[in-house]
């Protein structure tokens, strides 16, 4: 998801010269209890907690398998997500395919996972906000899955009325705003 605040940061820092955005990038949930962020966005809704939580986008996924490998003999390299995130579209879809159980390369980092597939030796799933370049290349076939990604939007609940938190909060929703539209 930082890929695609990212994008659009410099033009809101400069728009807002007062702000300050501090990103804090993991794989571990953020603890509003302790006071470690004003606001986060997750993949994953939230069963429980004091703060408010707002749907952000439905990212559509994407499989992606080379066209053809080098040597016939050889087979792709599946990329994987850890047993943690079995529970998520993209591990659920290899799953069901049975390429889970074929994983060789097991990680959480979509760059990584991007990586592998843009040598076209691999095949995996990923989010549409990290692979455009990954669209228009001729040596991959892309299926787009009918299962799609959350993201959502938690905001610490004292945060909700103050100026600064707002501006924060309208330029994250209009961040992931093209995502929602499509």
């Amino acid at each position: 998801m930082a890929e695609i605040l990212a994008r659009h940061a410099a033009q809101f820092l400069v728009a807002n010269p007062g702000l300050t955005l501090q990103f804090m990038t993991s794989d571990e949930n953020v603890n509003f209890s302790r006071w470690e962020a004003d606001l986060a966005v997750r993949l994953r809704k939230p069963d429980r907690g004091d703060f408010t939580i707002t749907k952000l986008a439905d990212i559509r996924l994407y499989l992606f398998e080379p066209v053809a490998m080098r040597d016939p003999d050889d087979r792709p390299v599946v990329c994987c997500y850890p047993e943690d995130l079995d529970h998520t579209p993209e591990s659920r879809y290899l799953m069901a395919r049975r390429l889970h159980a074929q994983g060789r390369c097991i990680t959480g980092n979509l760059r990584i996972v991007h990586g592998l597939i843009k040598t076209h030796r691999a095949v995996g799933v990923l989010p549409e906000s990290v692979c455009a370049d990954l669209l228009s290349d001729p040596g991959l076939r892309a299926t787009l899955l009918e299962s799609r990604r959350d993201a959502w939007l938690l905001v610490q609940n004292h945060l909700k009325r103050d100026p600064a938190a707002r501006a924060v909060i309208d330029w994250v929703r209009d961040s992931f705003s093209a995502l929602s539209a499509r």
